[in-house]
């Protein structure tokens, strides 16, 4: 059984491996396609800080 902290960290993997690959905005400007492009490797320098050696599936679907 997994505790909540690992259940956190798995669904965070999952959103940087899907941030990876996607911007997910619907409709985003071009003049705000490098903010977001910025924001999006903010978060998942953000998550790899901070899940050290977890784990994640980069596909998104595993």
């Amino acid at each position: 059984m997994m505790d909540k902290r690992a259940i956190k960290r798995a669904i965070l993997g999952q959103l940087a491996a899907y941030l990876r690959r996607e911007i997910p905005i619907d409709d985003i400007s071009e003049a705000d396609l490098g903010r977001a492009d910025e924001a999006q490797r903010e978060l998942i320098e953000e998550f790899d800080r901070r899940a050290g050696d977890a784990k994640y599936s980069p596909d998104w679907k595993s």
